[in-house]
């Protein structure tokens, strides 16, 4: 199967590395405590975390997954490795959540819903921030009326930032959210969505001052 460029971008190493690095500190852990209470080798946490020797493996992925929902986080191996379908979730609240790592859920009736997911996302994660898509600027994979959210970060913190999917809190207010290309000195960003041939606006832009930058870690569908 031959990959779009956009698809090459979500699936290469520094993505795969960038989106283990959130997860891990959903955890609250540093990478030291993560590896030891699940017994990984932190040399081998940081390889995969900094895109080292080809960074996170098949295996590896299949291993840190379970470390993960021992944690009450869950995620499908094809979001982890390829950036594709929905983020972590988190169950620890709920002593009824039934949910396995390819995000099937086992009793619809017993899930909590996206208001209750995201109060409990902003209250485990001071200052983050979180905006409704409210139109088809990012599909295929991301729609019209899924939530994001993620975690305000530094703008220096490029690693996080270039090449993923954030939250940019424009200087009027608007959030939107899109993917960064390019970060100057002067702390501008140039940000593109992933489907050109939407009508919103800021699809491509070019040197714009930003609030707040937070990378998504957090994505849900209106529907799940």
């Amino acid at each position: 199967m031959v990959l779009s460029p956009h698809d090459e971008m979500l699936a290469s190493s520094q993505a795969r590395a960038s989106r283990l690095k959130r997860m891990r500190r959903l955890t609250f852990m540093s990478r030291k405590e993560f590896a030891k209470k699940h017994a990984f080798s932190p040399g081998t946490l940081q390889n995969w975390e900094t895109a080292r020797f080809g960074g996170l493996t098949e295996k590896g992925a299949r291993l840190i997954l379970k470390a993960f929902k021992a944690e009450g986080i869950f995620c499908s191996y094809e979001w982890l490795m390829l950036g594709v379908g929905d983020g972590p979730v988190f169950a620890r609240h709920t002593e009824h959540a039934m949910i396995d790592t390819g995000r099937k859920i086992q009793d619809p009736q017993k899930r909590p819903n996206i208001t209750q997911e995201m109060k409990f996302f902003l209250q485990l994660h001071y200052g983050a921030i979180c905006t409704q898509v409210k139109d088809d600027s990012l599909n295929p994979y991301i729609e019209n009326g899924d939530w994001l959210a993620g975690m305000p970060c530094n703008i220096a913190r490029q690693t996080e930032i270039l090449g993923n999917l954030c939250i940019l809190e424009l200087i009027s207010g608007e959030r939107v959210a899109r993917y960064v290309k390019q970060i100057f000195q002067d702390g501008k960003v140039s940000f593109v969505a992933a489907n050109p041939f939407c009508q919103a606006g800021n699809l491509f832009s070019e040197r714009v001052l930003v609030q707040k930058i937070a990378p998504v870690v957090w994505w849900r569908k209106v529907d799940i």
